[in-house]
């Protein structure tokens, strides 16, 4: 399974946000409590469907606390995100939602 880092994604996420497509398969809780601007939350049980109709000019990232349960469905424009939102977190980078980061990794 392809991975990307938090910080290759925030690099990407900066400055081509229109290259990317983050879906976030987390609970809808989790969710709307915390997310990457600009990911959307998809179930599940649609990510297949959306797999299918991806858009090959867009990297996809996909945001999950259960990486394992998608060996086998990730392709070539397909990535997950390495620690999910709490990596993102960790660096500080810019989070929506109704929480907010808590921990911080100064000098990464």
């Amino acid at each position: 399974m392809d991975t990307i880092s938090a910080k290759a994604l925030h690099d990407v996420w900066a400055t081509e946000i229109e290259c990317l497509e983050i879906l976030d398969l987390r609970s809808l809780d989790l969710f709307n409590s915390i997310r990457i601007p600009s990911s959307t939350w998809c179930s599940m049980k649609t990510i297949l469907n959306k797999l299918k109709k991806y858009n090959p000019d867009k990297l996809m990232v996909l945001v999950t606390d259960q990486a394992d349960s998608l060996k086998g469905l990730v392709g070539e424009h397909f990535v997950v995100l390495e620690g999910g939102v709490q990596a993102w977190c960790q660096r500080g980078y810019p989070t929506t939602g109704t929480e907010y980061c808590n921990e911080r990794k100064d000098n990464e």
